[in-house]
């Protein structure tokens, strides 16, 4: 039974999570408890493995930002989507917080050639992909006892830990220059209700539009 419902499964997020040669879980939910530090960026993991991560593309194609993002990333100003393989690896805008975190998760092959879905070299866009489900949690669900004890920099738990600082970095900064292309609605999709009140600290001093907390 399990079998035919893994076949008939056609959704979008199944389909990526198996061209990212993922399994259906990973361990960020285990990891918010051992680093409540970073949980956000570990929830934000969760999000895009679940499929409600919402990249510039996305947005755009909602019609939340201008069109012109379905192309283009707001955040490098590159002539290439926000896609989430865009975002963890190649854009330049998070580059010294990629330094700080993922960067030698990151082969640099991907480091230095931007590939996309068009690109003809195969091989390329699938070991991306695998490369990023690694990132993303890879395919290996560690029992919470393996995740104390593992401190390797390139075991699956370090992996999905370092993203999750990565994605943590970024999400304050990201949220404040998509909000500045439309309203608040986008403020609200990207940013848990409990840190609302940081992003409005923030927004003020930088001179940003605010908006109600509710």
């Amino acid at each position: 039974l399990q079998h035919r419902y893994t076949v008939n499964d056609k959704t979008k997020i199944s389909a990526w999570i198996k061209a990212h040669n993922m399994r259906n879980t990973g361990s960020w939910m285990d990891l918010q408890m051992r680093h409540p530090d970073i949980k956000l960026g570990l929830q934000d993991i969760g999000k895009i493995r679940m499929g409600c991560y919402w990249t510039a593309q996305r947005l755009a194609k909602a019609g939340l930002i201008p069109k012109m993002y379905i192309e283009r990333c707001p955040f490098c100003n590159k002539n290439t989507p926000e896609t989430i393989e865009h975002m963890l690896i190649e854009c330049f805008r998070w580059n010294s917080i990629r330094h700080e975190t993922t960067i030698f998760n990151i082969p640099r092959l991907y480091r230095t050639v931007t590939i996309d879905q068009s690109t003809n070299n195969q091989a390329l866009n699938q070991g991306r992909n695998i490369m990023v489900g690694k990132l993303l949690g890879g395919e290996s669900k560690e029992t919470r006892s393996l995740l104390a004890q593992s401190r390797d920099r390139y075991s699956p738990y370090m992996k999905e830990l370092e993203t999750g600082r990565f994605m943590n970095g970024i999400r304050v900064v990201r949220t404040l220059i998509l909000d500045r292309y439309n309203s608040a609605d986008v403020s609200l999709l990207l940013i848990p209700f409990e840190s609302n009140l940081q992003v409005l600290t923030i927004s003020t001093t930088f001179g940003y539009s605010t908006y109600n907390r509710y």
